[in-house]
């Protein structure tokens, strides 16, 4: 298609913003880039937050076109629940908790338990409190008529999870797993006794943003930080469903906040006009009109 624009031989867009530019015509291009107060762009370095992607380059390499559009900004919402079964949970119905000798054991509504002997446990196997060794987690619980204390280990009984000291709700453990999971709720004397309820299970340090179908093929391209914690992340990923998922490593000691951004599939780019060819007297143009 030819259109008349005149004596011009630089990039036209539509949906995106040309800055001033030192790129590279051929390199630099589909690359992170942020812009400067000036309104010059150039390549992202480390620490420097996002500002959009290059898409075109001028010929002259005078200027860019940067897709400043076409992507999202997503946040997390808290990880999910890990044990399976309600019941499980709350007691009520038929849980997947056992006895092995505990003296008084009874799962009416709660789970209230009374020793006898100091170690008498009960137990609940992996697949209903499933967890993966190197992951750090939060074992939620509420206790009340608590006498003497109570010690939470894995299944096996070969990591010790925490001890249970004084009545509340909505008390946790966090731990990092040294098994595949399950637990164990172990007398810590002869007088020990308790009533346990409302279990649950979150995996610290994982989040994910709301499913956006707008984001479903796309690609992450970048991630920065809202608040400046250990910044130590696992792993980031899409998911099928345009949601984002994010996981920080164990060694995170606290809360860290992220942004991340996702450029969007191609079928959802604005179109960009660029100048293919000027004829000899620079009074017309021939423009490629294409994603």
């Amino acid at each position: 298609m030819v259109r008349s624009i005149g004596n011009y031989d630089e990039v036209g867009c539509s949906g995106y913003y040309s800055f001033l530019s030192a790129l590279t015509r051929g390199t630099d291009e589909n690359k992170v880039a942020t812009i400067s107060t000036d309104d010059t762009v150039a390549l992202v370095t480390e620490d420097e937050n996002f500002s959009g992607v290059v898409r075109v380059i001028s010929q002259g390499d005078k200027l860019a076109g940067v897709q400043t559009d076409g992507w999202a900004e997503v946040e997390y919402t808290a990880g999910d629940e890990l044990m399976p079964n309600q019941a499980d949970r709350d007691f009520s119905g038929a849980s997947a908790w056992e006895n092995v000798d505990i003296d008084s054991y009874n799962e009416t509504n709660d789970l209230s338990i009374t020793a006898n002997a100091a170690n008498q446990y009960c137990k609940i196997a992996e697949t209903s409190v499933p967890t993966v060794a190197g992951r750090r987690y939060r074992l939620y619980f509420d206790v009340a008529n608590l006498t003497s204390t109570w010690t939470i280990k894995s299944y096996d009984g070969t990591q010790t999870i925490g001890t249970v000291s004084q009545n509340g709700t909505n008390q946790y453990l966090e731990f990092v797993a040294e098994t595949s999971g399950g637990l164990r709720i172990v007398a810590g004397s002869d007088t020990s006794s308790a009533d346990f309820d409302n279990f649950s299970l979150k995996e610290v340090g994982v989040g994910s943003s709301e499913e956006d179908e707008e984001l479903i093929g796309g690609t992450i391209i970048g991630v920065y930080s809202v608040t400046n914690q250990d910044q130590l992340i696992d792993n980031v990923e899409l998911d099928e469903n345009g949601a984002v998922n994010i996981r920080l490593a164990a060694g995170a000691t606290a809360a860290n906040y992220f942004k991340v951004e996702v450029l969007k599939s191609e079928d959802q780019w604005p179109k960009a006009y660029l100048v293919r060819s000027v004829d000899d007297t620079n009074y017309k143009c021939t423009l490629f009109l294409d994603n």
